[in-house]
């Protein structure tokens, strides 16, 4: 009998022991992916915009060595965007990726004054759907392409969901605009990209862009733990344009 209570304690000593070791695996296996996750986003990524998109609640890692611009380099969009900005390599001696960002925040309505004679505000821009206003204020730079092209929608990069127009732009460069939108937020990503251009900063970018609270966990030091995958590019080809 003892022998038997013996044994059967050992069993289960080795099945509790089993099941912890296996555990710890998982979560040594997490933490390492996550380490490496953040080592590509090191790699590929500079430093998180601190400009006008953070003041709006924007989290925005460019890729290499793209910086912030301090003039926006589009057209004058009339008001239309809370936020417009332009990253670009300020070091490159020939083509080079650029990177233009326009966004909406949708603002509470505003409350009436109850002071008598209080100022009228200032009239905003004649806006409409923001996707519309986007790809028509792109069409009028860069052709009807921009406005007619099909969205592909529902791309994934890591966990996120962007709606996704290509189309080809000037000396053979092409256009991929990525549009985001997340509760008040709407946002659009312009990569303007040069021919046989290594795409993987691109995606860390978009897998790393974040808005509202999301933006201020991640201006916190906050990256989510799962490690990439089905990523659009391989890293070091071409995008499949």
């Amino acid at each position: 009998m003892k022998r038997v209570l013996a044994l059967s304690l050992s069993t289960s000593l080795v099945l509790v022991l089993g099941c912890g070791t296996a555990s710890y695996n998982k979560r040594l296996d997490r933490t390492i992916d996550t380490l490496r996750y953040r080592q590509k986003l090191d790699q590929f990524l500079g430093e998180p915009a601190a400009g006008k998109l953070k003041d709006l609640g924007i989290y925005l890692r460019p890729p290499k060595p793209l910086t912030e611009g301090q003039t926006f380099q589009l057209a004058e969009s009339g008001g239309l965007f809370d936020a417009e900005t332009t990253f670009t390599d300020t070091q490159a001696k020939g083509d080079s990726l650029r990177l233009h960002v326009l966004a909406r925040k949708k603002k509470a309505a505003a409350k009436k004054s109850a002071a008598k004679g209080a100022a009228p505000e200032a009239p905003q821009a004649n806006r409409g759907d923001f996707v519309t206003d986007v790809r028509g204020y792109l069409a009028s730079q860069f052709g009807e392409a921009a406005q007619t092209t099909l969205a592909k929608k529902n791309m994934r990069e890591k966990n996120k969901s962007y709606d996704r127009v290509i189309f080809p732009g000037p000396q053979s460069h092409t256009f991929q605009v990525d549009f985001y939108k997340q509760g008040d937020y709407d946002a659009v990503l312009i990569f303007d990209i040069p021919p046989k251009y290594n795409v993987s900063p691109i995606h860390y970018c978009l897998e790393t862009f974040a808005v509202g609270p999301a933006a201020m966990r991640a201006f916190d030091g906050g990256v989510e733990e799962e490690s990439p995958a089905g990523r659009s590019g391989a890293e070091g080809t071409p995008a499949p344009f």
